[in-house]
């Protein structure tokens, strides 16, 4: 585990066709963009040491 902790994914499957996202759908997308960020940056730290 890169970030130390697990992040949900219980809204991963729920629907994203619908035509308002649910405030959970919203929170998972921002924490998923948020965990691409931060996995890129542990990488690139990674890689530089």
């Amino acid at each position: 585990i890169v970030l130390g902790f697990r992040i949900s994914k219980s809204q991963q499957l729920s629907n994203w066709d619908a035509e308002a996202l649910s405030e959970p759908q919203k929170l998972y997308a921002a924490t998923d963009a948020w965990a691409c960020y931060k996995i890129y940056s542990e990488l690139q730290n990674y890689r530089l040491k």
